[in-house]
């Protein structure tokens, strides 16, 4: 793909100069992005959208777009080499002799709850809020259910192999304003909660001695939607449609890693999969994995490779 116009790549640097407001820091700020979008666009990663929709005027377009920038950026760094086009999945990951299709998606605030919760947060104000975390859970669900249409219709078109693995990245960055984790409600990872149905902690107390007597976990089949009384499948490798994804993994694409911050991230293995991705080849920092046994989930993390 031809590199973009001298006009094109001056667009680019003042719509990066525009979205960071700290004088002494832009330079920095410009420079590590902009290294990161030659590298992008010379690799021919970029879809013939890219551009436009990077220096419209949709805010959540060009976070969507950035967020494309962090991950091949931490993917380079994982030591895949990634290829593209304009149809099939954002990346076709390799490294060494294994191959991995990765599709990103972005979630958007689409609840007045969502949208309070992400909001930035104003120097010298506190600020005290709830953490809508059942409508950050559906938010992923959602997610996952397009995209895995998405891997469907890229499937019956030849795009993915039979025996290639493919994987969905669920950006936490634009549901919260903080991106330390990527936990939910049990504070286990969200890709733990979302594939095995694994729900809040559970305390059994002594109402005399106050002493816990039993701890467990919730297992959640399904949320439902506020207002709508529908509900959505929580519990996502055991459900048949969901076997041809190898696992998903959740990921904080945050700015902070201009600074040289690492990205929380989490990944869940189907232990269904029709096409398993080997383990520890996507270098997250948690990685966990489950098995059925007399109807009950034992899910554990895996020891780091």
């Amino acid at each position: 793909m031809a590199r973009p116009s001298k006009i094109a790549r001056d667009q680019i640097v003042r719509r990066f100069e525009a979205y960071c407001p700290n004088a002494k820091a832009r330079a920095q700020v410009v420079a590590f992005f902009m290294d990161i979008y030659d590298r992008f666009k010379g690799d021919g990663l970029a879809d013939k959208g890219f551009d436009s929709q990077f220096v419209g005027s949709s805010d959540e377009q060009f976070q969507q777009r950035l967020s494309e920038l962090l991950l091949a950026h931490w993917l380079w760094e994982d030591g895949f080499s990634l290829s593209s086009s304009d149809v099939g999945p954002d990346f076709k990951a390799t490294k060494g002799s294994q191959t991995v299709w990765i599709e990103l998606v972005t979630p958007a605030p689409t609840t007045d709850a969502l949208r309070a919760y992400a909001r930035p947060l104003q120097a010298g104000k506190s600020d005290i809020r709830t953490v809508p975390s059942e409508e950050i859970k559906l938010r992923w669900l959602s997610a996952l259910s397009d995209k895995k249409k998405q891997m469907d219709r890229h499937i019956a078109a030849g795009i993915i192999g039979e025996d290639e693995p493919y994987v969905v990245a669920v950006n936490k960055r634009m549901l919260d304003r903080f991106n330390w984790d990527v936990n939910g409600i049990s504070q286990h990872p969200l890709p733990v909660e979302i594939g095995f149905g694994f729900g809040p902690q559970v305390i059994q107390i002594d109402r005399i001695t106050g002493k816990v007597l039993n701890s467990s976990y919730q297992h959640v089949e399904a949320v439902t939607k506020t207002g709508s009384g529908i509900s959505v499948g929580a519990s996502l490798f055991l459900l048949p449609q969901y076997r041809r994804i190898s696992g998903f993994f959740g990921i904080a694409l945050h700015d902070r890693k201009v600074a040289g911050e690492p990205f929380p991230s989490a990944f869940a293995h189907n232990p269904f999969a029709t096409v398993p991705l080997p383990r520890h080849l996507i270098g997250v920092q948690e990685q966990w994995t489950g098995a059925l046994a007399n109807d009950v989930w034992i899910i554990r993390r895996l020891e780091s490779s």
